[in-house]
């Protein structure tokens, strides 16, 4: 019969041990780099990883920039998940149809939605689409970030969002710096800018950080908000076409009367810019909430041992990202029930 003259497939004894030995080399090697990973990430991140590591969001190359298309094959591949969702939205796609029980939450923001410093799977937005669905949502969460954004970029991101996903909530993740401004980025920003500059005849204010050392971010951004710059009267259109939008909530990394998320790390930093931010930031929500919009700063009581990445890194920690997931999941379940 057939059956008699096929012979059972077996490794010879020694071939199987040098198998065995291979698998367990394979294993220890990877838990070993895990290990290695972990010890590195936690210990040495300012001089292993900061502004170089690929896998914590550092580019040599950012993808609005010209020269995005020309970006190595390695940043490519550890990006994808990172980038995926701003990718598409750019392309001009409409994305695909969620069913009736799915929710859909949009986030527009800077480097902190972003994810500078942590992994992928460790931002806020990602963290969020998992307590969401712990309280009983279904929810895709999108992530439209890119480091550097101002509030021109968001507004127009969030035209594209309107046009191509039509989601049930769009978070606009806001940072006192959002007036320092970029030059285009995204389709349709031009044509933006130019509705804009009609009504808001003010000359442009100009972060003047690179150049100048002798002041931070902070005194800038705080100096963006004056009524005789540009920027301010954009951020006021843009609030009073956003407070129209029911579907649309500001989230503030910051509050006015708690530490600078970017403070708390480096008490000099502290001392010297907390009243500077503080005071844009005030501003900053005042301007949203005088043109009726739903501002919600973050505030937690928990207490972490790492507000931000490391002492060189002022980003988020994965804990603080942890913490802002927690917060918008709270506002975001009582919208949806």
């Amino acid at each position: 019969m057939i059956s008699k003259n096929i012979r059972k497939f077996t490794l010879p004894k020694f071939q199987f041990r040098i198998f065995i030995l291979l698998i367990f080399s394979l294993i220890t090697t990877l838990s070993c780099l895990i290990c290695l990973f972990w010890v590195s990430e936690h210990w040495f991140f300012d001089q292993i990883f900061y502004k170089k590591s690929a896998f914590h969001g550092y580019m040599n190359q950012w993808f609005h920039d010209a020269s995005a298309n020309k970006t190595n094959w390695f940043e490519k591949i550890i990006t994808v998940e990172r980038e995926r969702d701003i990718r598409y939205l750019i392309s001009g796609k409409e994305f695909p149809k969620t069913n009736s029980q799915t929710k859909t939450v949009a986030i527009i923001g800077d480097s902190l939605t972003y994810g500078l410093g942590v992994l992928s799977h460790q931002r806020y937005s990602n963290i969020l689409a998992n307590k969401l669905q712990k309280n009983g949502f279904n929810t895709k969460v999108y992530n439209f970030s890119d480091p550097g954004n101002s509030i021109v970029e968001a507004y127009a991101l969030y035209q594209l969002v309107k046009k191509q996903l039509d989601p049930d909530l769009i978070i606009i993740a806001i940072v006192n710096n959002d007036l320092l401004l970029n030059d285009p980025r995204y389709p349709g920003e031009i044509e933006l800018i130019r509705k804009l500059d009609k009504t808001c005849p003010q000359p442009i204010f100009q972060d003047k950080t690179e150049t100048d050392r002798t002041h931070t971010f902070h005194y800038y951004a705080q100096l963006s908000f004056s009524p005789a710059f540009r920027n301010r009267c954009y951020l006021e259109k843009i609030a009073q076409d956003m407070s129209q939008d029911e579907k649309v909530i500001f989230f503030s990394f910051d509050s006015v009367d708690e530490t600078p998320w970017c403070g708390s790390l480096d008490p000099t930093m502290s001392q010297n810019t907390a009243p500077e931010y503080q005071e844009a930031t005030q501003e900053y929500i005042s301007i949203l909430n005088q043109t009726n919009n739903s501002v919600y700063s973050f505030k937690s009581e928990t207490k972490i041992d790492n507000n931000s990445v490391s002492k060189a890194e002022l980003h988020p920690s994965h804990q603080k990202h942890d913490l802002y997931a927690q917060y918008l999941s709270q506002i975001i379940t009582q919208k949806f029930e």
